[in-house]
């Protein structure tokens, strides 16, 4: 049903969902499904099934989405002092604009989420809070790791952008100098 197409063709999940109903149309077929053993099969096949979606969705959600604590430092690198740095800088000729645009969208982009539990999961197959829809969004780096990248990222921004304006203001002065120069 709906939890089928949340989650990406080749998880796990799917494996075991695609073994069930293997094994449900070969016990249809047999016609062994109406016996009472056939139905507490069923039921604890689907019970099971249930379990280890839930128990997948949430971890692949605790992957794709910030922790109350990753919320919180995620909102203090976006008004860390190294952007407005490199946010002033950016105005400078020869200076990577793009790169520091780009780095802020990545940041932007990672979703805070830290509302689901397993009881949520009980009435519907998605986090009722973001939607996060695994076979949409692949989780190929944690929200976490990539908070931690971007940090990185940062630092390496304002040391790089640092060398390169000293090394521009050098440029100039040099130039400068030859101007007065007598010809």
């Amino acid at each position: 049903g709906q939890a089928e197409v949340l989650l990406a063709e080749e998880d796990s999940w799917q494996r075991k969902l695609k073994d069930a109903k293997t094994e449900f149309v070969k016990k249809a077929v047999i016609g062994s499904l109406t016996s009472a053993d056939g139905l507490g099969w069923l039921r604890l096949t689907f019970a099971s099934l249930k379990t280890t979606y839930t128990l997948r969705y949430a971890e692949l959600h605790s992957k794709a989405r910030l922790s109350h604590t990753g919320d919180k430092r995620k909102k203090a690198l976006m008004s860390d002092k190294r952007f407005t740095l490199l946010n002033r800088l950016a105005d400078l000729p020869h200076m990577p604009k793009g790169k520091l645009e780009d780095l802020m969208h990545l940041l932007a982009d990672i979703r805070p989420c830290y509302g689901l539990t397993e009881g949520d999961l009980d009435f519907s197959p998605k986090c009722p809070h973001c939607s996060f829809v695994p076979a949409l969004e692949p989780v190929k780096t944690t929200a976490e790791a990539q908070l931690e990248a971007i940090d990185g990222r940062l630092d390496e921004m304002v040391t790089g952008w640092t060398k390169a304006l000293i090394a521009e203001l050098a440029k100039s002065e040099r130039q400068e100098s030859i101007s007065l120069l007598p010809a």
